[in-house]
C-alpha cells in the first residue's frame, strides 16, 4: 500500500509504501517526521508554500499576490542582425546539406564506374 506525504519546504507530494507487521496486523509508513508531513497543502496556497511545525498547518500566498509577484515580460524580439546572422546560418546549413548529398551521388557514381571497369576486364 502507500500512502502521500508532503514535503514541508516545498509542499511536493511523495509517495512512500507501507510495511506490513505481521505480529500486529498492521501496515506501517516510514518516513522523515522532519522534512515531510501527510498533511496536504490546500488547495487555496501558492507558491512560495511551506509547513509550520508550531502552528502545525501550511503557510502560503494567495492567488492575488502569487499573480503579482509573477514577471510578466515581453516576448524577445531579435534586433535586424541577429535576424540576418540567423538567416546565414540556415543557409550555411541548407549548403552543408546539398554538400553532403553530392559526395554521396559522387561515391555511387565513382563504384558503378569501378563496377564497369572491373567487368571489362
Amino acid at each position: 500500500m502507500y500512502k502521500q506525504i508532503y514535503n514541508k519546504l516545498n509542499g511536493e507530494p511523495r509517495l512512500v509504501q507501507d510495511r506490513y507487521d505481521e505480529a500486529s496486523d498492521i501496515s506501517i509508513f516510514e518516513y522523515d517526521k522532519e522534512k515531510y508531513t501527510d498533511s496536504m497543502p490546500p488547495n487555496n496556497l501558492y507558491q512560495p508554500i511551506h509547513f509550520d511545525n508550531v502552528l502545525n498547518k501550511w503557510i502560503g500566498v494567495t492567488y492575488e499576490e502569487w499573480k503579482g509577484n509573477q514577471n510578466d515580460t515581453v516576448p524577445y524580439k531579435p534586433s535586424g542582425l541577429e535576424k540576418d546572422l540567423a538567416k546565414s546560418q540556415m543557409q550555411l546549413f541548407a549548403t552543408q546539406l546539398e554538400l553532403q548529398e553530392a559526395r554521396q551521388e559522387n561515391a555511387k557514381a565513382a563504384k558503378e564506374f569501378f563496377k564497369l571497369k572491373e567487368g571489362l576486364k
